[in-house]
């Protein structure tokens, strides 16, 4: 014979297993008392005002309100696909300037884009990981043009230019 649990909530009976009940060791039964239907809609009035409150500032907008959880997230995945050390915590994210310390453009927050002058976390050695006191904020195209060059191949460079003026 099938046991048979009842919700307080709506007052339904149900077969007593996880196909109506949420699993918690928490239980004498390893069931949570509210059926899976009320235990949602419970959840869900709780949650509410938090995410009526998140959803106010959409999307990108809800970035530039505070950028740092995006890049935070931003460089944890190219440390990870990239196979670099990736040890800074949220609270090592500097704030962003208004400028670029590169080439002294103003920084626009334009997420999403790799528009020149949006803000990009940098590793300042770049044969280190995110690591605390490697990272600050430059412009994208700064970040871009410093990707895989060295100093004495910029260095380089810049003398070939000189000599073409």
């Amino acid at each position: 014979m099938v046991s048979k649990k009842l919700c307080p909530s709506c007052e339904t009976e149900n077969p007593a297993n996880i196909k109506y009940f949420i699993r918690s060791p928490r239980y004498e039964d390893n069931l949570k008392p509210l059926c899976i239907e009320c235990t949602k809609r419970e959840e869900s009035a709780k949650n509410r005002p938090r995410m009526k409150a998140y959803h106010e500032v959409k999307g990108k907008e809800r970035i530039k309100v505070n950028p740092k959880p995006y890049f935070y997230r931003v460089a944890k995945g190219s440390a990870k696909s990239r196979g670099i050390p990736f040890t800074i915590t949220l609270d090592d994210i500097p704030d962003i300037p208004t400028h670029c310390p590169v080439f002294g453009s103003p920084l626009e927050m334009d997420i999403g884009s790799h528009s020149p002058n949006a803000p990009s976390l940098d590793r300042i050695d770049t044969t280190k990981g995110y690591e605390p006191g490697n990272i600050e904020f430059i412009s994208w195209r700064a970040n871009y043009l410093k990707r895989n060059g060295t100093l004495e191949e910029f260095e380089q460079l810049v003398a070939h230019m000189r000599k073409g003026k």
